[in-house]
């Protein structure tokens, strides 16, 4: 019974996206539909298949430490692309720098969340 619930948080996250996208909204972030979208398929199709095969193939906890030195090399630079609104976070550009870190916070505990998900669900397995 576990394992078919785990597989429903993705679900409920589509059903909190309109919250989530209110919350942003209430921070100044317009976020336009086709990034929210292509983040959600980037969480579905990235995240959690790297959290599985990774946890399956290295074990839980060398993932794990994988998983947050990859956070610590790539992190600032995810950062200040967000900062200075290049690419997929044009939509950031002239936003104050505490509500650029407030996003990036959240979006780095989503991503958080997503490989553990995937990791919970090879520890299933």
């Amino acid at each position: 019974m576990k394992r078919v619930l785990v597989w429903f948080l993705p679900v409920v996250d589509v059903l909190a996206l309109p919250r989530v996208v209110r919350y942003y909204s209430s921070l100044g972030v317009k976020v336009p539909r086709a990034h929210v979208r292509l983040a959600m398929l980037e969480r579905w199709a990235g995240y959690i298949p790297v959290g599985f095969f990774a946890c399956r193939v290295l074990g839980f906890s060398i993932s794990l430490l994988i998983f947050f030195g990859v956070l610590s090399i790539f992190g600032p630079i995810e950062l200040f692309v967000m900062m200075k609104g290049f690419g997929p976070w044009r939509f950031m550009s002239k936003k104050p720098p505490r509500t650029v870190v407030k996003v990036f916070a959240l979006e780095s505990y989503n991503t958080l969340g997503y490989f553990l998900l995937g990791s919970t669900l090879a520890l299933f397995w």
